[in-house]
């Protein structure tokens, strides 16, 4: 159930996080083309984190 909890909370962060990570990668922080990678690995991270420390 927690895992469960945390997917959803992932996929809930994964919005914010793909808005945050192309405002990086407008000023050039994080490189183009990855972005979408590394805002799905932080979503599932922390989401995970959450999953985690509510279990």
């Amino acid at each position: 159930m927690n895992l469960v909890i945390g997917l959803i909370m992932a996929a809930l962060m994964y919005f914010f996080m793909s808005y945050a990570v192309s405002v990086y990668a407008e000023y050039g922080y994080v490189p183009k083309e990855y972005s979408t990678i590394i805002a799905i690995a932080v979503s599932l991270v922390a989401g995970l984190l959450v999953a985690a420390i509510v279990g």
